[in-house]
């Protein structure tokens, strides 16, 4: 399981332009159920936020424990903004059923052309 902590980390190399050709994401099983800390999600979306993950196709979310309503919410509304647009598969598994704000925001993005590309959510 990768901790909210290693999350945070990777999020942070990757704002910072670490891997600019990066096309896959793929975040397996993490966070805590018991002690929730959406430190690593938050990190997350500003590194999609940031504009250096513009080459970004698949994002796949596994069982993140973290992902309050609150963060889904803020991640999809950084995928919304098209600074990922060649974006064209998400994969998000919840564990939390506080997903009304994300779908919104995603929606949005959708009809405001951020996700021109998205053939599979």
């Amino acid at each position: 399981r990768m901790s909210s902590v290693q999350l945070a980390a990777l999020a942070t190399a990757l704002s910072a332009g670490g891997a600019p050709s990066l096309q896959e994401l793929v975040l397996p099983d993490g966070g805590s159920y018991e002690n929730p800390n959406p430190e690593g999600v938050v990190a997350l979306t500003s590194a999609l936020s940031s504009g250096h993950l513009s080459q970004l196709r698949g994002l796949k979310v596994r069982h993140w424990d973290d992902m309050t309503g609150e963060a889904f919410g803020g991640l999809c509304r950084s995928l919304a903004t098209g600074k990922a647009s060649l974006l064209q598969t998400l994969d998000f598994e919840m564990s939390n059923d506080d997903a009304a704000e994300g779908v919104v925001a995603l929606a949005e993005g959708i009809q405001g052309q951020g996700l021109s590309s998205l053939e599979s959510f």
